[in-house]
């Protein structure tokens, strides 16, 4: 007989041997059976407490090609450890022709052995939602003393030797910036440019994406309380990242760790981003506004618009924008885009970069002249500055070669302390010069917009088709490239 194998383990804290333990029990046993294996089905470091199992879905795929007839195990536990996806995948390996054989649990196809199997499958999700549950516990023990509880900790915090938050200068200093942006009026894209062109960098050393921006100005944990247990558990394999258990369960400790913004500022960047949704909601939505206009970053094609019941129950429905082209030919791994989410963030870009920046015209050409004349003297502010500190850092280099080559250092003292203070001065004046440019070129993109409230008829399908090009959309960020910028 001819058959295949599978094997897993579910974390990074089991050892490598553990795979290969798997597979030496399973050569052994197909070897005394007589058994022909003829493919290994692995998924290392992954949870069989779902299905979202690459190796595991290719096999259970596979099986419809009759190319082999039983699914050998170490251990049913490595098969699935919950009942559900247990009887699911072993149904549909039974359609096709294939049965699951455990290596350890000797079974066969007798009544005693069905309900053994049923009693092993149930001990097998026990297991999984024990260990879950105590693993809770030890997490909430750690939680209720406000310390880092694993994973990366927020942007803007280090952890302590004590697994206490404790500020990271560089870091917190980006955050403040982006909440004084946003207080100021500016919108995501054009903080994210901001902390650019100052030299901020997230930890992976990338730009900071819109997204990333949007979840820092809503992070209650920069004003100094400790949240854990807040977002919602996975469900099926899938994170529900932007959703929120009950309050109850949520764990909030009042300074549990120090503060980086005040409570003021973010309850005001909260405040503005609850008026700009519920400014977005006056326009009436049809049923894809982005409808032609929208298109897929990974292969080009139009991202067309798609409702399908889902869910275990097939209750819940779900609105997406998806790829046409993994639609057709299934051609492109682009995942489906939530409608509601797009659209909203679409909405909320074309707020910042178009909407509110609708002014007189008037007040167009006086703040082109102004900024036209200010801009030129910022850089020649910046570049004489500039040239000031690289000549501070030569002297400070003059010195330290001097004390090298044996000259006392008590010499220089009073001129290094000098020099240092100056440098401090011009570093604070380059750093503001450049964020006064920064802020002069926002503006200017305000002198760009041509387009009067009036003209839009609150539809928001004819809202982003008068103003909007085309929106290219990834999974974690997009891209919206207007027509009015051709017009002015």
């Amino acid at each position: 007989m001819k058959v295949v194998s599978y094997s897993r383990y579910s974390s990074d804290n089991q050892r490598e041997e553990s795979i290969e333990a798997q597979q030496r029990a399973i050569n052994k046993y197909c070897e005394d059976k007589g058994y022909t294996l003829t493919r290994n089905y692995i998924d290392l470091a992954l949870s069989a407490t779902n299905d979202n199992r690459p190796e595991f879905q290719k096999m259970i795929s596979d099986s419809k090609s009759g190319l082999f007839q039983a699914v050998v195990v170490h251990k049913l536990d490595r098969f699935a450890r919950n009942r559900y996806d247990s009887a699911i995948y072993g149904r549909k390996l039974q359609q096709n022709g294939v049965k699951v054989i455990s290596v350890m649990e000797n079974l066969d196809d007798s009544p005693e052995s069905i309900i053994l199997r049923s009693v092993i499958e149930g001990y097998n999700e026990y297991y999984s939602l024990n260990l879950a549950r105590e693993t809770m516990k030890g997490l909430k023990e750690n939680a209720y003393t406000a310390r880092h509880n694993g994973g990366q900790p927020p942007y803007g915090y280090s952890v302590g030797p004590d697994k206490k938050y404790i500020i990271n200068p560089s870091e917190a200093e980006a955050v403040r910036v982006a909440y004084k942006l946003y207080c100021d009026g500016l919108g995501y894209i054009q903080i994210s440019n901001a902390l650019d062109e100052l030299g901020y960098r997230t930890r992976t050393g990338k730009r900071f994406s819109k997204n990333t921006i949007y979840d820092m100005l809503g992070n209650e944990k920069y004003t100094g309380v400790y949240v854990y247990n807040k977002r919602a558990s996975t469900s099926n394999g899938i994170k529900q990242n932007r959703k929120h258990k009950d309050p109850e369960d949520i764990i909030r400790i009042e300074d549990g760790m120090p503060a980086i913004i005040s409570k003021n500022d973010y309850e005001k960047v909260m405040h503005m981003r609850n008026k700009n949704k519920r400014i977005g909601g006056k326009y009436k939505s049809e049923e894809y506004a982005l409808s032609g206009i929208i298109k897929c970053g990974k292969c080009g094609g139009a991202m067309v618009g798609n409702k399908y019941q889902g869910g275990r129950d097939r209750g819940t429905l779900y609105v997406t924008y998806q790829c046409s082209t993994r639609k057709r030919t299934k051609g492109c791994d682009m995942k489906s885009i939530n409608r509601d989410y797009i659209e909203s963030e679409v909405y909320l870009n074309l707020k910042e970069e178009i909407l509110d920046k609708l002014e007189t015209k008037e007040f167009q050409i006086n703040l082109a002249n102004r900024m036209d004349e200010g801009g030129k003297e910022l850089k020649i502010k910046l570049l004489s500055s500039q040239k000031k500190l690289d000549d501070i850092n030569k002297q400070l280099e003059n010195i330290v070669n001097a004390v090298s080559a044996g000259m006392d250092p008590t010499v220089f003292i009073d001129k290094s302390n000098d020099l240092n203070k100056q440098k401090q001065q011009l570093m604070d004046v380059i750093s503001s010069a450049k964020f006064e440019i920064i802020e002069e070129s926002i503006q200017m993109e305000r002198v760009r917009d041509t387009i009067k409230r009036a003209e839009i008829d609150k539809d928001l399908t004819a809202l982003f088709k008068a103003v909007i090009r085309e929106v290219v959309v990834t999974e974690d960020d997009f891209v919206v490239e207007y027509l009015i910028m051709d017009r002015v």
